[in-house]
C-alpha cells in the first residue's frame, strides 16, 4: 500500500493537471465495498447467520464472493446444479439406479428453468453394476465401491456449492445422502460459514451401523456416519469436517424403525416430537406444526439446513415406485405443505430426491410426483408472486 501511494505521488508531480486513474487493486476493493454495502442492505442477509461470520472471514476477494454467493434459500446467483447418482448397491431391490434418468425424463430441469433459474447438469456420477461386484461384508454390503460412489459425489457437490450453486442430488438409493450432504457441509466449513442442520424426510431414520442392521444394506445408514457413528463404506467419506450436531437434526415421516436402530437414536440424544416426529404426530399435530417444530430445531435463527428427501416417505399410493415401500405414509398435499414452509423459511442450501423406482412404478408417477415437490421447495406457488409478475 505504501509504494502504491508513493507511486501515485510520484506521477502526480509530473501530471498534477490529469486525474490519475485508480490502480487495479483500488478499483477490486472498490467493487467489494460496494458489493458489500449492497448487501448489508439487503434483509435477508440481515436476518442471515452467515452475516455474523463476515467479522471472523479472511479479508479477501474469494471470500467475500462467496458469502454473496451463498445468502437466501439458493443464493443471489440463482444458479441450480443437478447431479445424478444411478446407483442401487446399497439398496436390497433393484431399479432405483434408474431413478436419475426417470427423474430427468420427468423433465426436472425445464420445469426448474420455468421458475426462473439457471440449471446446470453435471451428468451422472459414474458407477459399476452390481452384477459385477463381490459383496465383501453382509454387514455392509458392496461397500468398497459404495464408498468410491459417495466420495466422488461429496467432492462434486462440494465444488458445486463454492461455485455458487444450490446442489441437487438425483438418486440412487439414500446412500449417497451420505456423500451430497457430505460435501456441501465441507464447503461450507472452508468457506467460513456456519454449519448447516439436517432435515430427512423418510419412512425410515437410517441410524444403522453394520453392527445394527438387519439387512447390511449401506442405504439404511447414512445418518449414522453424518453424525459421526462408524459405518464402512460411508464414514471416510464424511470424516470430522464434514459432520451434523445431532441437536440440529430432524426425521420426517418416520414409521418403520429397526429395534436396535432405535437405540442408535437414543444414544445420539434424538427423540420423538423433537428430533423424530412420526406420522403419528403428523396426525395429531398436523404437518404445519410438525414443520414449524422441525425448522426450529433444524434451523435455529433461519440459520441454514439442507434437506434430503426419500420419496418413500410419502404413502405408497402417492408415490408407489420407491425402493422400500412402507403403507400409511404422507399424503400428497401435506408434502407440498412441508416443501413450501421450507420454501418459505429461504435458507435452504442443498437437496437430496432419492430412492424413485421406475421398475415399480405406475407410468413416472412417482418421478414426476418428484419433479413437483422439487418445484415447491423452489418456490413455486398456487398464486404467482409478484416476482412472477414482473419477471
Amino acid at each position: 500500500q505504501t509504494q502504491t501511494q508513493t507511486q501515485i505521488k510520484q506521477q502526480t508531480k509530473h501530471k498534477p493537471n490529469e486525474r490519475h486513474p485508480p490502480s487495479h487493486t483500488s478499483h477490486n476493493l472498490i467493487h467489494l465495498i460496494m458489493s458489500f454495502m449492497s448487501l448489508v442492505s439487503s434483509q435477508v442477509l440481515r436476518q442471515s447467520p452467515t452475516f455474523v461470520a463476515l467479522s471472523c472471514l479472511p479479508h479477501s476477494r474469494r471470500s467475500l464472493h462467496a458469502i454473496a454467493a451463498h445468502q437466501g434459500a439458493l443464493g443471489v446467483a440463482k444458479k441450480v446444479g443437478v447431479i445424478g447418482v444411478p446407483i442401487d448397491m446399497g439398496a436390497g431391490r433393484r431399479g432405483v439406479d434408474m431413478g436419475p434418468s426417470a427423474v430427468r425424463l420427468a423433465k426436472i430441469n425445464t420445469r426448474i428453468s420455468e421458475l426462473g433459474y439457471d440449471v446446470i447438469d453435471h451428468g451422472n456420477i459414474s458407477v459399476t453394476q452390481k452384477e459385477e461386484r463381490d459383496i465383501h461384508d453382509e454387514n455392509a454390503r458392496y461397500w468398497p465401491y459404495i464408498e468410491q460412489v459417495v466420495t466422488d459425489l461429496a467432492r462434486q457437490t462440494e465444488a458445486m456449492y463454492t461455485a455458487g450453486q444450490f446442489p441437487l442430488t438425483l438418486g440412487g438409493d439414500h446412500c449417497v445422502g451420505a456423500g451430497s450432504m457430505a460435501g456441501v457441509q465441507r464447503a461450507r466449513k472452508k468457506l467460513g460459514l456456519p454449519p448447516m442442520g439436517l432435515l430427512w424426510f423418510d419412512a425410515h431414520t437410517d441410524m444403522n451401523t453394520p453392527e445394527t442392521t438387519p439387512s447390511g444394506n449401506l442405504h439404511g445408514m447414512p445418518v449414522a456416519a453424518l453424525l459421526g457413528m462408524q459405518v464402512k463404506g460411508l464414514s471416510s467419506c464424511v470424516g470430522q469436517d464434514a459432520l451434523f450436531d445431532p441437536k440440529r437434526v430432524a426425521f420426517i415421516g418416520i414409521r418403520d424403525v429397526d429395534a436396535n436402530e432405535s437405540r442408535n437414536l437414543a444414544d445420539m440424544g434424538l427423540t420423538p416430537g423433537k428430533n423424530i416426529f412420526t406420522m403419528r404426530e403428523i396426525d395429531e399435530l398436523g404437518m404445519a406444526e410438525v414443520m414449524r417444530r422441525a425448522l426450529y430445531q433444524v434451523a435455529p435463527a433461519r440459520g441454514p439446513f439442507a434437506l434430503s428427501l426419500d420419496i418413500d416417505a410419502l404413502d405408497p399410493e402417492e408415490a408407489p415406485g420407491v425402493g422400500t415401500p412402507v403403507p400409511g405414509g404422507i399424503s400428497y398435499r401435506e408434502a407440498h405443505l412441508a416443501m413450501e414452509i421450507i420454501s418459505d423459511h429461504g435458507n435452504l442450501q442443498a437437496m437430496d430426491l432419492v430412492e424413485v423406482n421406475p421398475i415399480l412404478d405406475k407410468q413416472n408417477q412417482t418421478a414426476r410426483l418428484g419433479v413437483e415437490l422439487i418445484c415447491s421447495v423452489l418456490g413455486k406457488s398456487i398464486l404467482a408472486t409478484q416476482r412472477d409478475l414482473t419477471r
